[in-house]
């Protein structure tokens, strides 16, 4: 019989060597930081499930500036530190894209004016020799300007791509860490109306082994486990 890590064991009111008989109490369970860890597992998901969805949603950041009326004063202090982190998540993915997009700018106005530069040098040359030339010498900056401008619209898909990459793997961890916070709930909330544990059988209560974190007593095989 096995006692999940997490059930908090107050004390153990059995000895080596007795007899137990089915239905007997052999520990009792710490009701009062079984309610605390309630409440932090709560808040962690009530916390992790908002950050995940703003993270997910850059216009979500925008209307979760609101909390719930009945959050503790601790639950308001994080949440609001979560949603300023989504926040400014998507705030520096914005910076950097624009930084791009003023440079991709920049880049298309001189090609524009490269053009006109192009037209207007060709009709002030007269001689044939002349114009090839000139025509050669802006078809070659042309060129240039083109592929760098080509180059600079590959960055910004790269960058939105490698931002939305990193938010999903960001909203993946979140979502996994808030399933396993409600399976430790859903397993607490089980404990949490009972103050003591009653062994299901009749067995004979050995000496054993103890573990780094104070949770265990056994028989054979051991009756509670880390």
């Amino acid at each position: 019989m096995k006692l999940p890590a997490m059930v908090p064991i107050k004390s153990i009111i059995v000895a080596p060597g007795q007899e137990i008989v089915e239905g007997q109490t052999v520990a009792l369970l710490d009701q009062d930081f079984m309610e605390l860890e309630i409440k932090n597992l709560r808040r962690s998901i009530l916390v992790g499930s908002s950050l995940r969805h703003c993270l997910l949603d850059s216009t979500a950041a925008e209307f979760t500036t609101f909390l719930p009326n009945d959050l503790d004063a601790e639950s308001q202090l994080q949440m609001r530190a979560a949603i300023k982190d989504c926040q400014l998540t998507h705030q520096e993915n914005i910076q950097q894209q624009q930084r791009l997009k003023t440079i991709r700018d920049r880049q298309k106005t001189r090609l524009g004016l490269l053009e006109h530069r192009a037209t207007l040098a060709f009709s002030l040359t007269s001689k044939i020799e002349e114009k090839a030339a000139t025509a050669i010498e802006f078809a070659l900056e042309q060129e240039r300007l083109t592929h760098q401008l080509e180059q600079l619209e590959f960055e910004l898909v790269a960058l939105d791509t490698s931002q939305q990459r990193e938010l999903l793997t960001r909203g993946k961890t979140l979502e996994q860490e808030v399933v396993q916070y409600r399976r430790h709930l859903a397993i607490l909330q089980r404990y949490s109306k009972k103050h003591a544990f009653n062994h299901p059988s009749q067995v004979k209560f050995f000496e054993c082994a103890t573990l780094a974190c104070h949770k265990v007593f056994c028989t054979k095989p051991p009756l509670f486990r880390c």
